[in-house]
This record gives structure tokens, C-alpha cells and sequence, in this order.
């Protein structure tokens, strides 16, 4: 038997009533345990959206100093700059159904890869924490979990950062 200070999520020991019924609950295991320890006084019903109430319950923006210090930058050299980052025709956002070939997403959507298919190198399809793929892979990907844990890779957050062979790889991972 469970002691209560052991208990997991709710009411396993069946000793305590414990309601989290339509909670929204963040953070880690000690997060969830004082969650259980503390009852319902503790829960978050909704959390505050700090654009509308935050410090000092006022309206506040949210973010990194890396995003504050690239502002400048930003300004400076215009936003076609800033977005343009990625070696394709068209830089662009865009929200596709799981599952398309990941060079029909490129070359229909961003115009294709900058100096031609050719001129590939490799592609990072889920942003900076999951392992690119070389060319050779890029041709047979589809953007789903399955097709890219296949490849050795990942879906991530789905943003596709595309290298063509001017790219130093190492170089370009290292400021990831």
C-alpha cells in the first residue's frame, strides 16, 4: 500500500478524494505531487494569457533576450532579411496536411530548393532538435512521425530549415 505522500496523480491508495477534474496542470512530477498534497486550492483553473494580465497585472509581452537582441538586427536589415532564412526559392510558412512528401512541400510550396534539387545537401525537417537528412533520405521523406523516425530523424516541431551544399554543416548545427 501506498503512503499518501507517495501517491501518483490521483487517489491510487484510494484513501483520499483528490478532484483535478478539469484542471490545466504544468510542470514536472514534484509539480503534479504538490498538485495531489496541496488539493484543490492549489489547482490553476485557467491560467493567465500574459499579453491580456501579466506583471503587475498588466498587459505584458513575453521573451528571451535572444529575441529582444536580434530586434535590431531585424530592423535594420528588413523583414525580407529575416524571413528569407533557408536556402529555397520562396521562403514561406505553411501548414499542410501529415503525411506530404517533404520535396512536394518544398518545391510546390517554397518554389524549391535554391540552385535546384541538385544542389541539396541535406535538410533538418523538425526544427533543431532532431537529426537531419542528407539528400539521398530527403527524396523518399514524408512529413509524418512515422516516416521520419523511419529515416532517423523526427517531426519536432515541424520546422524545415533547408541546406544547400554552400553550407558547412558543422558550422550550421553549431549555431542551432
Amino acid at each position: 500500500m501506498l503512503k499518501n505522500s507517495d501517491k501518483v496523480f490521483a487517489n491510487l491508495s484510494g484513501q483520499e478524494k483528490c478532484d483535478i477534474v478539469s484542471s490545466k496542470q504544468r510542470g514536472d512530477w514534484d509539480n503534479t505531487k504538490d498538485l495531489i498534497n496541496k488539493g484543490r486550492e492549489w489547482i490553476i483553473e485557467e491560467p493567465p494569457f500574459p499579453a491580456s494580465f501579466g506583471l503587475y497585472g498588466c498587459p505584458t509581452t513575453i521573451n528571451n533576450v535572444e529575441s529582444i537582441a536580434v530586434v535590431p538586427t531585424i530592423l535594420r536589415r528588413g523583414g525580407e532579411w529575416f524571413a528569407s532564412l533557408g536556402h529555397v526559392n520562396k521562403p514561406c510558412n505553411v501548414e499542410e496536411a501529415l503525411g506530404i512528401p517533404l520535396r512536394e512541400l518544398i518545391d510546390h510550396y517554397a518554389g524549391g530548393v535554391r540552385g535546384g534539387w541538385d544542389n541539396l545537401k541535406a535538410i533538418i525537417p523538425g526544427g533543431s532538435s532532431v537529426p537531419l537528412l542528407p539528400k539521398l533520405l530527403c527524396e523518399e521523406a514524408n512529413m509524418d512521425f512515422d516516416s521520419l523516425k523511419a529515416l532517423g530523424s523526427a517531426l519536432g516541431t515541424g520546422g524545415i530549415i533547408v541546406m544547400d551544399n554552400s553550407t558547412d554543416i558543422i558550422y550550421a548545427i553549431a549555431r542551432l
